[in-house]
Protein backbone atom coordinates (compact mmCIF):
# COMPACT_ATOMS: atom_id res chain seq x y z
CA UNK A 1 0.00 0.00 0.00
CA UNK A 2 1.48 3.29 -0.34
CA UNK A 3 1.83 5.72 2.33
CA UNK A 4 0.29 8.70 0.03
CA UNK A 5 -2.97 6.50 -0.87
CA UNK A 6 -3.43 5.68 2.94
CA UNK A 7 -6.34 7.47 4.32
CA UNK A 8 -6.81 7.23 8.58
CA UNK A 9 -10.11 8.63 9.02
CA UNK A 10 -11.27 4.89 7.27
CA UNK A 11 -9.33 3.41 10.01
CA UNK A 12 -10.52 5.59 12.91
CA UNK A 13 -14.23 5.74 11.68
CA UNK A 14 -13.84 1.74 11.46
CA UNK A 15 -11.80 1.49 14.92
CA UNK A 16 -15.04 3.62 16.53
CA UNK A 17 -17.32 1.34 15.19
CA UNK A 18 -15.40 -1.86 16.64
CA UNK A 19 -14.89 -0.71 20.26
CA UNK A 20 -18.09 1.80 20.39
CA UNK A 21 -20.97 -0.02 18.19
CA UNK A 22 -23.00 1.73 16.17
CA UNK A 23 -23.71 5.37 17.61
CA UNK A 24 -27.14 5.28 15.72
CA UNK A 25 -28.66 7.84 13.57
CA UNK A 26 -26.91 10.82 12.20
CA UNK A 27 -28.31 14.19 12.04
CA UNK A 28 -30.75 16.45 13.21
CA UNK A 29 -34.60 15.52 13.86
CA UNK A 30 -37.24 17.85 12.41
CA UNK A 31 -37.39 19.59 15.78
CA UNK A 32 -33.91 20.10 16.39
CA UNK A 33 -33.53 21.40 12.21
CA UNK A 34 -36.39 23.86 12.96
CA UNK A 35 -34.57 25.50 16.13
CA UNK A 36 -31.22 25.31 14.09
CA UNK A 37 -33.20 27.76 11.02
CA UNK A 38 -33.85 30.17 13.83
CA UNK A 39 -30.38 29.86 15.48
CA UNK A 40 -28.89 33.52 15.51
CA UNK A 41 -26.24 32.33 13.30
CA UNK A 42 -28.75 31.16 10.43
CA UNK A 43 -30.33 34.22 11.19
CA UNK A 44 -27.07 35.98 10.60
CA UNK A 45 -26.50 34.06 7.44
CA UNK A 46 -30.07 34.30 5.78
CA UNK A 47 -28.89 38.22 6.15
CA UNK A 48 -26.06 37.76 4.36
CA UNK A 49 -27.11 35.69 1.57
CA UNK A 50 -29.82 38.53 1.35
CA UNK A 51 -27.18 40.75 1.29
CA UNK A 52 -24.95 38.87 -1.72
CA UNK A 53 -27.95 38.79 -3.71
CA UNK A 54 -28.74 42.21 -3.57
CA UNK A 55 -25.46 43.84 -4.27
CA UNK A 56 -24.94 41.02 -7.09
CA UNK A 57 -28.11 42.17 -8.78
CA UNK A 58 -27.10 46.05 -8.61
CA UNK A 59 -23.45 45.28 -9.88
CA UNK A 60 -25.51 43.29 -12.84
CA UNK A 61 -27.59 46.23 -13.71
CA UNK A 62 -25.21 48.57 -13.69
CA UNK A 63 -23.08 46.57 -16.12
CA UNK A 64 -25.39 46.22 -18.32
CA UNK A 65 -26.28 49.65 -18.60
CA UNK A 66 -22.78 50.49 -19.30
CA UNK A 67 -22.60 47.06 -21.58
CA UNK A 68 -25.38 46.47 -23.65
CA UNK A 69 -23.59 42.98 -24.74
CA UNK A 70 -23.56 41.45 -21.16
CA UNK A 71 -26.62 39.11 -20.94
CA UNK A 72 -25.41 36.49 -18.37
CA UNK A 73 -27.18 33.25 -18.52
CA UNK A 74 -26.64 29.81 -15.91
CA UNK A 75 -25.39 27.80 -19.68
CA UNK A 76 -22.31 29.93 -19.37
CA UNK A 77 -20.97 27.80 -16.83
CA UNK A 78 -21.17 24.96 -19.45
CA UNK A 79 -20.20 27.06 -22.32
CA UNK A 80 -16.60 26.10 -24.17
CA UNK A 81 -13.80 28.49 -23.27
CA UNK A 82 -13.48 31.27 -25.64
CA UNK A 83 -10.00 31.37 -25.69
CA UNK A 84 -7.30 28.34 -24.03
CA UNK A 85 -4.68 30.22 -21.85
CA UNK A 86 -2.43 27.09 -21.29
Amino acid sequence: MSVTAYDSSFSFRQNELATKGDQGPRGMTAEQYEKFKESPFMKKAKLQEEQTWTMTSERDKQRKQRDPAFNPQDSDFTAPKAFNYE
